[in-house]
């Protein structure tokens, strides 16, 4: 069973679980997710995001530690315990890489399928204001201004998109 929060792809669609709501969407779309349970599958696209950067930074930062072992392991005569010790650290900071990366990758998946979702709503305004709202993390508030419509309005709009998208 996938953990919460988890997208996981299967060959003819993807099992979306929120909270404790596991939703199949296959061919034809899923079964009904409430609005807010909508909210928080788009919601995660920017936390995704920031998830990511921080496993940039870290992936960035062992390899800084594993060009640092390598230089001292080429100082090292060999033979020794101490080299025995830096090999083994170098090999661990690959296996750290390779899982980060596969975190990555993970993320990645969850991100597109978010995409996906927005993309499946055909009106132009609703779809925009989807992906000003959950991809570039503007507040409703924001968006009211900036597409020139009433506060109230923009919120009419984002009741009509979550309704109309297919997760």
């Amino acid at each position: 069973m996938n953990p919460h929060g988890k997208t996981v792809c299967r060959a003819s669609g993807i099992y979306v679980t929120i909270g404790e709501k596991t939703a199949w969407r296959g061919i034809k779309g899923g079964f009904g997710l409430t609005s807010q349970e909508k909210k928080e599958f788009l919601s995660r696209y920017l936390e995704i995001m920031a998830e990511e950067k921080d496993i940039r930074e870290e992936i960035a930062y062992w390899e800084s530690k594993a060009q640092k072992v390598t230089s001292s392991w080429s100082a090292v005569p060999s033979g020794g315990k101490s080299s025995d010790k830096v090999q083994t650290g170098a090999i661990k900071i690959t296996e750290l890489r390779e899982s980060l990366i596969d975190k990555i990758n993970h993320l990645v998946a969850v991100r597109i399928e978010i995409e996906r979702a927005i993309g499946t709503v055909q009106d132009d305004t609703q779809r925009r204001l989807l992906r000003r709202k959950y991809i570039n993390g503007l507040t409703l508030e924001q968006i009211a201004v900036e597409m020139h419509y009433s506060y109230v309005h923009t919120c009419r709009i984002h009741g009509y998109a979550l309704s109309n998208i297919m997760l």
